[in-house]
């Protein structure tokens, strides 16, 4: 692709099961700590505590809500981790 131009191709991720939500972060945290010891202190970075998810209501405010289950939308891993 030449600079300046616009992208000619664009990858898509959708979650169309809900995936990120249905997954259990002690579920999560258990399959790492057996099969992929060396991604353990990642996985506690990213999900070793709750989230916080940011919804921006009608009036324009912001409001913050903490998850406790489910990987980050948005986040690189979610894909490999779910």
């Amino acid at each position: 692709q030449r600079e300046g131009s616009l992208p000619t191709r664009a990858v898509v991720f959708a979650d169309i099961s809900n995936m990120c939500n249905s997954i259990s972060r002690e579920s999560l945290m258990n399959i790492i700590s057996l099969d992929f010891l060396e991604l353990l202190p990642l996985a506690h970075l990213l999900y070793g505590g709750p989230g916080t998810v940011h919804h921006r209501w009608e009036d324009g405010s912001w409001r913050a809500v903490k998850i406790f289950e489910g990987v980050n939308q948005g986040c690189p891993l979610s894909a490999i981790f779910a």
